[in-house]
């Protein structure tokens, strides 16, 4: 299991992956070295430190049981150039998505920036694009790819996420 921990703007989020499965949610303090996942509460964890204070690792509450992390690396990997994409582009990927792994992934507009929510989570992870149709994020390496039809209209999502590529298709607007 992979499990990253850092910062996306001024959110703090959290990542982990295990078995092809994981996820990623936006992260509060609850003391100076506990810290848990937003809305639910879990993963939960708190920081190992050694004898002059600097963070080994790393305890998490996650799935009912505890996991200790070993720190391999100060930061993520640096992730794709972020490049500036027409609003259209945003507006045109914004929308709902019925995923094939289940659920619903919610894809909303704030300003010109885009937000993946998963269902049952009120917190939005950001998107940034790397092209009109490749995004990314930087809390998790897992390349998303906006697919368009015929007439240019986005139906379709590809996510590339712990090896796998994973569909969500497009769901129309409800009038």
């Amino acid at each position: 299991m992979v499990f990253n921990l850092g910062r996306d703007g001024a959110s703090f989020v959290a990542s982990w992956i295990q078995d092809r499965a994981g996820g990623w949610c936006a992260v509060a303090a609850e003391a100076t070295n506990a810290f848990f996942a937003l809305p639910t509460g879990e993963p939960s964890f708190r920081f190992l430190r050694d004898s002059g204070g600097v963070v080994t690792g790393l305890v998490t509450q996650l799935q009912g049981g505890e996991k200790r992390f070993t720190k391999y690396a100060n930061q993520l990997m640096p992730g794709p150039a972020m490049v500036p994409v027409d609003t259209k582009v945003s507006m045109a990927c914004a929308g709902v998505y019925k995923a094939s792994w289940g659920g619903l992934v919610f894809i909303r507009r704030q300003g010109d920036q885009l937000f993946w929510r998963n269902q049952g989570v009120r917190t939005g992870v950001p998107l940034y694009p790397a092209s009109e149709t490749n995004f990314f994020f930087t809390v998790v390496d897992s390349p998303l790819i906006f697919v368009r039809n015929d007439k240019g209209e986005v139906t379709r999502f590809i996510l590339h996420y712990g090896g796998e590529d994973m569909e969500a298709v497009k769901l129309p607007k409800r009038r």
